[in-house]
């Protein structure tokens, strides 16, 4: 939201810091043409028996990382 990225421009300003505006994704320009398309298939769960335990469990770990490194906030950019 834009009061969100207005209270993290002044938190950074506190901290000598600034938000900058790129106009191209780095990442794209690392892969070039080379990038492969992505998966085409639809997702699907592992059973918990492969997996080591259930999503539940997963998330709940999850959760107690976050809460310990005293996050409010997980990005997931991809889910492989």
């Amino acid at each position: 939201s834009e009061s969100a990225a207005a209270e993290l421009r002044r938190a950074l300003k506190a901290a000598g810091k600034k938000l900058v505006t790129i106009l191209r994704n780095p990442v794209d320009d690392v892969w070039g043409e080379d990038r492969p398309p992505p998966p085409a298939a639809p997702a699907f769960s592992l059973s918990d028996a492969i997996a080591g335990c259930t999503v539940a469990a997963k998330v709940a770990q999850i959760e107690q990382a976050l809460e310990h490194a005293g996050a409010d906030v997980l990005v997931v950019t991809a889910l492989d």
